[in-house]
């Protein structure tokens, strides 16, 4: 239960849920379950949930945006669950759809199109300009990893 969020399947994107605090209210309330679709009336209903903000100075920062992400994709298939249960970040090597995930929150820029929408790279060079800027704790995770920065820089110049 790390990394809890709410994906839209549609776009794929998605934003962090408010960690333990969406566990504790929303998951243990029955209002949602990981790896379900969502109610978004239900989400929005649930008060608790959304004055978090007033004990946590994150949740202050983070739930409005929340609020923005489920009105925005209402229309949309919508899940709840940890990234892991997404194709957000896979184990399979082969397996590609995570670079096409974004994270709407933009804290931690990790995917290419991540890369696209909130820097404005648009190839290899940029990409790489941008991750060598970066200490070494705070680049992807794919960085260290060959056949990920090869997908990415194949991803980058197709």
């Amino acid at each position: 239960m790390n990394d809890l969020c709410f994906a839209c399947l549609d776009c794929k994107a998605y934003i962090d849920s408010g960690y333990r605090w969406c566990y504790w209210i929303l998951e243990d309330l029955g209002i949602v379950k990981q790896g379900q679709s969502i109610s978004i009336p239900a989400v929005l209903a649930a008060t608790v949930y959304w004055r978090g903000g007033e004990d946590a100075e994150w949740l202050a920062v983070l739930l409005p945006k929340v609020k923005v992400f489920l009105e925005h994709h209402q229309d949309h298939a919508l899940l709840y669950g940890e990234t892991l249960t997404f194709p957000v970040m896979l184990e399979d090597d082969a397996d590609t759809r995570w670079m096409e995930w974004l994270d709407e929150e933009g804290t931690s820029i990790t995917t290419p199109r991540e890369f696209r929408v909130f820097l404005g790279c648009t190839n290899w060079d940029q990409i790489m300009a941008q991750v060598l800027n970066r200490q070494q704790k705070d680049r992807p995770w794919w960085w260290s990893d060959t056949p990920a920065v090869k997908q990415v820089q194949a991803y980058f110049q197709s």
